[in-house]
């Protein structure tokens, strides 16, 4: 049984359980790393509950121990994408051994099946179900930091054409997070957070979670700190041959929740549209060939 299996037991369990083995199982889910990592009398310590307990709720969750339901996690943090100095070192490898024009290949198709993966059923919910949060929220705050700024970026700027309710967190020396002093139980925040996590993205779910804000997570993994808080979880795969991981599998999660809002925003979209198109052109925002040039390439 791998960890995943593990907190959907404990999910459809939970309200079943005595109190103490709630507590214990919370600590599980909240704190997945430390499950690795302490033993489990430590564990039942920061959980607050008797070692016993520990011990009575893997075998509720079909282990003999709790050592096995340990080393559920262990292997979880076995099986994670080392971190990018070591991965170069492997693209390296891999480059020679298959030639750079393999390794094109490779990298595409990698990720062309990381988008694809978008078109799960458990995915299309997802999406679905953070579609019906953001629609109905007066306020949308962005959160995306480092390498996945774009995304947070991508889906404010395409919201922008057509509705004025978008909030992107950004800002010179990250004071951009000082915008979530606004965020209030209506409201909602869209955080997209990829491996290894932004303590930047973290906090602000903290804020909005704080809050009574509803929060929509894109991440790679249930375990992240972002989808231990959100209401609803977008699972993307962030693996690449590179040795950087791939953002595109988020940024194809952002268009699809775009095109979804726009659907579902009314007939006005098109006119409003058109009119920040306008705003757009005669500002000399984007490039246009003027009569002259038309007339020296006649």
């Amino acid at each position: 049984m791998g960890s995943a299996e593990i907190v959907e037991r404990i999910k459809t369990a939970l309200d079943d359980m005595p109190v103490q083995m709630q507590a214990a199982a919370r600590f599980i889910m909240d704190q997945p790393s430390e499950v690795a990592l302490l033993s489990m009398r430590e564990q039942a310590r920061k959980a607050g509950v008797p070692p016993a307990t520990m011990t009575r709720l893997a075998q509720r969750l079909g282990f003999s121990g709790y050592q096995d339901l340990k080393e559920a996690y262990v292997e979880a943090i076995r099986d994670n994408v080392a971190w990018f100095s070591g991965r170069a070192v492997n693209m390296l490898n891999r480059r020679e051994q298959i030639g750079e024009v393999a390794l094109v290949t490779e990298t595409v198709n990698s990720i062309t099946k990381a988008v694809g993966e978008l078109n799960r059923p458990a995915i299309i919910d997802a999406l679905i179900k953070a579609t019906n949060i953001l629609e109905k929220a007066p306020n949308i705050f962005c959160m995306g930091a480092r390498a996945t700024f774009p995304v947070a970026f991508l889906f404010d700027y395409t919201q922008r054409y057509y509705s004025d309710r978008i909030h992107l967190l950004e800002g010179p020396g990250g004071s951009g997070i000082d915008l979530m002093h606004r965020i209030t139980s209506k409201d909602a925040l869209l955080a997209v957070s990829l491996s290894p996590y932004a303590n930047s993205t973290h906090r602000a779910t903290e804020l909005a979670h704080n809050a009574g804000a509803k929060i929509v997570a894109i991440t790679d993994s249930e375990f992240s700190p972002v989808a231990r808080l959100a209401h609803v979880v977008i699972l993307v795969s962030a693996q690449s041959p590179s040795f950087f991981d791939t953002i595109s599998p988020a940024l194809a999660a952002a268009e699809v929740l775009v095109a979804l809002l726009a659907s579902r925003a009314g007939k006005d979209v098109p006119k409003k549209i058109r009119q920040h198109e306008k705003h757009l052109r005669d500002a000399g925002v984007f490039w246009t060939p003027n009569k002259r040039n038309q007339n020296n390439n006649e």
